[in-house]
């Protein structure tokens, strides 16, 4: 009796072995797996949006609505931001340009550079 209780208890230690082994693999792929995930959408937030934004002499960057408006009547290099509305440089905005609704203030200019340091897009925040 005592050798089949030795063997019984052998058994039982091995089997808890497996079992934390076999817990410690699926905690692994889960912790890999969310991993990745981050990886992904952190790719995609870069790829798809400002990186960063640059800030010059702030005199320079002040304008009004009068001057975003003639800006916008040429053939633009950039995307464009005016508090949040996005104008595509690919847009024709001179046909539409009566459909944008800018406020009468002063805006403050900055530019928003992607991961590779160009430019994608001109932002103008309302100062006021």
């Amino acid at each position: 009796m005592g050798i089949i209780m030795e063997n019984s208890l052998k058994l039982l230690g091995q089997a808890v072995s497996v079992l934390m082994f076999c817990t410690a693999i699926s905690v692994f792929l889960l912790l890999y797996s969310n991993y990745q995930k981050e990886i992904n959408i952190s790719n995609s937030f870069l790829t798809e949006s400002i990186a960063f934004e640059q800030y010059n002499d702030v005199k320079e960057l002040n304008f009004t609505k009068g001057e975003i408006l003639i800006m916008l009547i040429y053939k633009l290099e950039y995307d464009i931001e005016i508090d949040g509305l996005l104008i595509s440089q690919y847009e024709n905005v001179k046909e539409n340009i009566s459909n944008i609704s800018i406020e009468d203030k002063e805006y403050f200019k900055s530019y928003g550079y992607d991961t590779n340091g160009n430019i994608t897009r001109i932002i103008f925040t309302s100062m006021n």
